[in-house]
């Protein structure tokens, strides 16, 4: 006769359990992760424009100061052409400058997107099993994703779960009670039901 005897609790074990608390739920993918990596490629991008930008400055103004004088001693009119030519140099600088620092954040952006998007289903998939819900449907890549071994390595780990539960079932019910001990034939039905309902399998009526 199996569950013939009342398990007794330890008192602490009693405490620990109703003053259990589940962890602080872990994101996975976050705003904050985004425009940190957003943030991260524009640093890059700019500061290999100032690479570039600074020895061109440098030499422009050199050579405008260099012309300048010539422009003074061979023909004066040229010192206004020069100067509107180091001014559309200059502005020139400046929107190509906005310009790729607009546009890498749009493609930043876009990118982040693409990589977040996968983990946020990937994490709430892992929030609804966590919750104990195994009736789910296993992940599905949409197109070609970047993620597709890790969602295949997740469902592998997914099914073994489902698979377990099943396995666990069956044992239970394959187990011999004594009715007559109401409380342990209680516990052993309602544990068999949690386990149906996790897996979403509907009690034969």
């Amino acid at each position: 006769m199996l569950f013939g005897r009342k398990k007794i609790i330890n008192p602490f074990q009693r405490s620990a359990i109703r003053n259990y608390r589940p962890q602080q739920r872990i994101r996975l993918a976050t705003p904050t992760f985004q425009w940190k990596y957003s943030l991260f490629l524009i640093s890059a991008v700019v500061g290999s424009l100032l690479l570039f930008y600074a020895p061109t400055f440098y030499f422009v103004q050199q050579n405008y100061k260099i012309f300048v004088r010539l422009s003074y001693l061979q023909s004066p009119q040229l010192v206004e052409y020069l100067e509107r030519e180091v001014q559309w140099l200059f502005t020139f600088l400046v929107i190509s400058t906005i310009f790729s620092i607009l546009f890498t954040f749009y493609i930043v952006r876009r990118m982040s997107l693409h990589l977040m998007t996968p983990l946020q289903r990937l994490e709430k998939h892992i929030r609804q099993v966590s919750r104990g819900d195994l009736a789910q449907p296993p992940l599905k890549s949409r197109g070609k994703e970047d993620f597709g071994e890790l969602y295949e390595s997740y469902n592998y780990l997914y099914r073994s779960l489902q698979a377990h539960t099943e396995a666990e079932i069956k044992k239970m019910e394959t187990l011999t009670l004594d009715p007559q001990h109401r409380e342990a034939y209680f516990n052993w039905k309602r544990l068999i039901e949690t386990k149906q309902n996790q897996l979403g399998i509907k009690k034969a009526s």
